[in-house]
């Protein structure tokens, strides 16, 4: 598709200016490496300045009272570097040379040289950089003359220069910067150009850097909400995906995984969710936020390469990205924050920053870590006599006399397996430990001019499953940034390549190994074969679950993520740069579906079949910026103007294949009979021009404004343009006169507020197109397939619109020692895309159009760290966050004409709550399970179709009512502890609600479920088991689920990660010729204190593995 009214003219224009730009700047930087030949004896010296100038295309210009041209020389050099020939001619007599556009400009050493060409040299001035103690460019720092008014700033490089004149040369500079020592240094006239101060920084947390979207601030300075997840946390947690890393860190953010395999979909929200639709619903219902990773944006989760059985249906694409590589993770929220990312801000922003190069010499960085993984709970099942005694009940309920059954499949628990075996199959199938491998190396290095870093990682992760399946992956980072000896021009490129190999079982087994019967026999005979114990009639007496070792599933990730960047000083205050992004995600995979060798008696003679399945998804990205900062007035101005224009194409294939005659040629297509498949994909067009003006004056009041024009091939004609932006300001009260006076315990105080407004392009691609699908059918109609109606072209269909509004207090007490913040938020929602159902007479389908809805995500964050103890030996900090979000459907005109009346009330939660059924246990008398009508009678039939709710009247609101972590670190001499707790207070799902179609029938059930109904006299907490489930069952069970018992307390406190580390003293390294040396244990999920019954209270699911207790222990060198 293409995206109309894209301005390319503007685009080549700044194109060019910037090449323009950077083939000059190429030019001076490469003067003095140019290569000549200077062959003179007892000759002029200006005769050999005529030779270079010949060879060079360069002119000398020089000051003639202080330069002897007719000095005569006698110099032999042979394709020398021209500044190693200028530095045996002219260094020895004090005198230096300077590169300027097309002339060589000579000068003693020391003092100023009047030119001989018209045009003297610019007034008297201090040139200089300033740096941190790690050599990064100070931004905004404040350069004075001690004792003077003249002063300056610098600019995103750090450079600064400073006019002197007027001033003596012994004049005293003062360096100072918000979250740095104030440092004064003397220049002279040796001491004035290109000096590079290095100030050290005060370690206040406030004024740690802070990434944003398109530049860097400070937490001190920063007007909009971010939070900041750095390295040292990250590495700390040993988990194979970087958002694992995030959970319960971050205020206002939700991680949840989906099962305990690596590569699985995760589920991310900022604040809610920002639409109506569900997720997974048409038109996607995307509530992810946008992710960049330095600079490229990427998806959350793609389409899976067929391990649906497995629970991965999607992959997350940062399990990809090894959580080593990676330097940082800011996570934006507010409109401030967000705005300057348009339409795909909307949900928030994850940027994500990798490990970049060093100034600080070389070394090599070396860990490996070992270690292992299992489920870290259990859930208490019937024993055998229980579970047999529910099964005869079963049978007795449903009229049937055990001892006078046939031996079948269905009843061989009773009839055929050996009645006093019991074999507790959690721990047979996902009761293994996992084996955890890490190995990890690093180069770093460079000096004033590139730095680079080159690692390469291998890890290998085998499942707690059965059968030693695992996953593996290999991958490779480097970085490099390199400046001009001016640093003018600047570059970097950045590269992480990552191979993933996984080789599972068919299926997960955690669902089968609750339900399989207790006594079942043993998977293998005593042989090694498969053991289907089969009955008098030969066929299997079960379902024997080693079967899907032998069916496995095998998948190739390979994931490219590629950046570079280009930027040019143009003149003092402006700076042009480009980033270029790429990344390419493509898998395969093979699944054996059906194999003779492990197919039971009865299905031996069925076709053997296979799948094949290969995806891919590249995306390309560029962005142009101009960044120009200035002072006005006491202030600094900074004005950032830039383009974005996104590709990003996805295309997914499978193939179905089956009629091999033998279970070795299952890979071989050609070796197949019939054929089935399908194949999808799309393309997604983006781009934008955006701007950014931000104001701070005196570091005291600040502004900043946000304005995006965004264009987005996913809407119609004549919508596929939005604006949006924002405004943020700040005022630092704790810089006032009168507070410094009057409130001696408060060093930082901080209001800040900003509202703005984002769309939310994440839906669909072709949503507004007319779609048809093919019908799927075994033989079509005179060889004919039919198609089915997905949707009708719409070209109303818009943006949805969010606005957001935030008001927050930040403040410091006791020299920063402790900080709080709390953060008010709310978060409108209009011009919502819903689904509207057809009527019967188009056909089915339900296309997406834009309603008058408005939803409203609304909260309370806050966060705490507080600086305990700070000694020379003993250091503990503690950091807390809390988060609090609400949500309801504002406003919905008409809604009773629309197809939600009922499903959406407004002033009520629009998604969370869930409407429900009140339980009133099991009727003693039929042994169903009765309910609480709306006037509080009994019965066994609630549902009232007269009602809008159907008699659905109870109102239950599942997900966090609040949640957050606490975060201690303390460190003794060269040992570190950390301990990270995780809290959510939440109602769940009841995982007993599973089973409630299930008693009386051959699977095993909770504990629980012991207590049930036998008679009239007999009561218990569950209905009557029966092998047959009825209509009057089937829908007891039905209601029950849809009832107050289907939700419980999965409120929970996780000892989330614990980690334990010792670095050996500076003092021994130096005798073992060592930098540095650690040794270290990580714990991740070591505990969980919580009343629910299921596996894991987050991913509330039985049929897929949860989250896994992983410990390792390792060891760090760096040389």
């Amino acid at each position: 598709m293409f995206i109309s009214n894209l301005h390319w003219g503007l685009v080549v224009r700044l194109l060019a200016v910037f090449f323009l730009c950077l083939s000059l700047q190429v030019i001076a930087s490469q003067a003095g490496k140019q290569k000549v030949t200077v062959i003179a004896s007892d000759v002029p010296l200006e005769t050999v300045f005529k030779q270079i100038e010949r060879q060079t295309g360069l002119r000398f210009t020089y000051a003639v009272d202080a330069l002897d041209v007719s000095e005569r020389v006698t110099i032999s050099f042979k394709t020398k570097m021209l500044d190693e020939v200028l530095g045996e001619l002219l260094g020895k007599k004090g005198i230096i040379w300077q590169y300027r556009g097309g002339t060589i400009s000579l000068k003693m050493r020391g003092e100023m040289i009047k030119m001989v060409q018209i045009g003297s040299e610019p007034p008297i001035t201090v040139t200089g950089r300033v740096v941190d103690a790690k050599g990064s460019p100070v931004l905004g720092a404040t350069i004075t003359v001690k004792g003077g008014k003249k002063g300056t700033m610098t600019n995103g490089q750090g450079i600064f220069k400073l006019d002197l004149d007027g001033v003596n040369f012994d004049a005293v500079l003062r360096i100072s910067s918000v979250g740095y020592e104030t440092k004064e240094i003397a220049i002279s006239q040796d001491n004035c150009k290109d000096i590079i101060i290095q100030i050290n920084s005060t370690n206040n947390m406030l004024d740690e850097t802070v990434i944003i979207g398109y530049g860097k601030t400070t937490k001190r300075l920063n007007t909009g909400n971010v939070t900041t997840v750095k390295a040292e946390e990250i590495i700390k947690q040993p988990v194979d995906n970087p958002l694992y890393a995030l959970q319960g860190r971050v205020p206002g953010l939700i991680v949840t995984p989906t099962t305990g395999l690596s590569g699985g979909p995760v589920n991310i929200e900022i604040r809610g969710r920002n639409t109506i639709r569900a997720a997974g619903t048409s038109g996607g219902g995307e509530t992810s936020p946008l992710i960049v990773i330095d600079g490229l944006p990427v998806l959350n989760n793609v389409r899976g390469l067929g391990g649906d059985a497995l629970g991965l249906t999607q992959f997350s694409t940062l399990s990809f990205l090894n959580p080593n590589d990676i330097e940082s993770i800011e996570v934006l929220k507010d409109a401030d924050a967000t705005s300057i990312y348009g339409s795909r801000g909307a949900n928030g922003v994850l940027l994500i920053t990798t490990k970049r190069g060093q100034s600080n010499g070389s070394k090599i960085s070396i860990s490996t870590q070992t270690g292992w993984s299992t489920v870290p709970t259990r859930i208490k099942m019937l024993n055998l006599d229980q579970y047999i005694n529910i099964r005869k009940q079963g049978y007795k309920n449903s009229g049937f006399d055990v001892s006078t059954l046939n031996k079948s499949r269905g009843n061989s628990d009773l009839t055929f397996f050996d009645q006093t075996r019991y074999t507790d199959w959690q721990d047979v199938l996902i009761g293994g430990t996992g084996k955890y491998t890490d190995l990890q190396g690093t180069l770093y290095g460079g000096g004033q001019y590139i730095h680079y870093t080159l690692g390469g990682t291998y890890h290998r992760q085998t499942t707690v499953f059965p059968g030693g399946k695992y996953d593996q992956r290999a991958n490779i980072h480097f970085n490099m940034n390199s400046s001009s000896i001016n640093k003018k021009l600047r570059s970097s490129i950045t590269t992480n390549f990552l191979s993933n190999y996984t080789d599972y079982p068919g299926f997960d087994f955690t669902s089968i190994a609750l339900t399989l019967a207790p006594n079942s026999p043993n998977m293998l005979t005593e042989d090694g074969k498969i053991n289907w114990e089969p009955l008098p009639s030969g066929n299997s007496s079960w379902e024997n679950p080693y079967t899907q070792l032998a069916k496995s599933y095998e998948a190739k990730v390979k994931n490219l993520l590629a950046n570079a960047e280009l930027a040019y000083e143009v003149i003092e205050s402006l700076n042009i740069k480009a980033q270029f992004g790429y990344s390419l995600l493509s898998g395969s995979s093979f699944r054996k579906e059906i194999l003779k060798a492990v197919s039971p008696p009865e299905t031996i003679n069925d076709p053997i079949t296979s799948n094949f399945y290969n995806n891919e998804v590249t995306n390309f990205s560029f962005e142009p910026q101009a960044n120009y900062i200035t002072t006005i007035g006491r202030g600094r101005l900074e004005a950032l103007i830039g383009g974005s224009i996104q590709n990003s194409r996805t295309s997914n294939q499978m193939i179905y294949a089956s009629g091999y005659n033998n279970d070795a040629l299952v890979r071989n297509l050609d070796a197949a009979t019939t054929y089935r498949g399908n194949n999808s994909s799309s393309e997604y067009k983006y781009c934008a021009i955006f701007g950014r003006i931000h104001y701070n004056l005196l570091n005291k009041y600040i502004l900043n404004i946000n304005v995006r024009r965004d264009g987005s091939s996913r809407f119609g004609p004549g919508r596929q343009f939005g604006t949006f932006g924002s405004v943020g300001a700040a005022w630092v009260f704790s810089e006032e006169t009168y507070i410094k006076d009057n409130l001696s315990g408060l060093s930082f105080g901080k209001i800040r507020a900003s509202y703005g407004a984002s769309g939310n392009d994440g839906i669909g691609d072709y949503g507004y197109l007319d779609k048809y699908t093919p019908i799927d059918v075994g033989e079509p109609y005179q060889g004919l397939r039919g198609y089915r109606t997905q949707g009708l072209f719409n070209e109303y269909y818009g943006w949805e619109i969010t606005k957001k509004l935030e008001l927050a207090l930040e403040t410091g007490f006791f020299k920063d020692k402790v900080v709080f913040s709390p953060v008010f938020y709310s978060n409108k929602s209009s011009n919502q895309l819903l689904s509207y159902i057809f009527p019967s007479m188009v056909g089915s389908g339900s296309p997406l159009y834009n309603l008058p809805a408005s939803i409203k995500n609304y909260g309370f964050e806050a966060t705490l760290q507080i600086e305990n103890i700070k000694t020379k030996s003993l250091t503990w900090n503690t950091s807390i966050n809390f988060s609090l979000n609400r949500n309801k459907l504002v406003s919905f005109p008409e809604l009773e004409k629309s197809p939600y009346y009922g499903a959406l009330e407004v002033g009520r939660p629009f998604t969370g709550e869930v409407k429900a059924l009140k339980s009133a246990g099991v009727d003693p008398k039929t042994g169903q399970y009765q309910f609480y009508d709306i006037n509080g009678n009994v019965t066994l039939n609630p549902e009232d179709p007269s009602r809008l709710d159907g008699g659905y009247f109870l109102r239950i609101m599942l997900g966090p009512k609040f949640y957050g972590g606490v975060s201690n670190s303390i460190t003794y001499k060269g040992i570190n502890l950390s301990l990270f707790v995780q809290f959510v207070k939440q109602t769940g799902y009841n995982p007993l609600s599973r089973f409630l179609m299930l008693p009386g029938t051959r699977t095993n059930l909770p504990a629980e479920y012991s207590s049930y109904w036998q008679s009239s006299d007999q009561n218990g907490a569950f209905q009557k088991p029966s092998v047959i489930v009825t209509t009057e069952l089937r829908n007891s069970a039905r209601r029950l689920s849809n009832s107050d018992f289907n939700f419980v307390d999965a409120s929970f406190i996780r000892f989330k990660n614990v980690s334990l580390s010792y670095s050996v003293p500076t003092s021994i390294l130096r005798n073992i010729k060592l930098t540095e040396l650690k040794l270290f244990i990580h714990m991740q999920n070591l505990f969980t204190i919580t009343n629910y019954k299921g596996y894991d209270p987050e991913t509330q699911t039985l049929d897929r593995i949860p989250p896994l207790r992983t410990i390792t222990a390792g060891i760090n060198i760096v040389l």
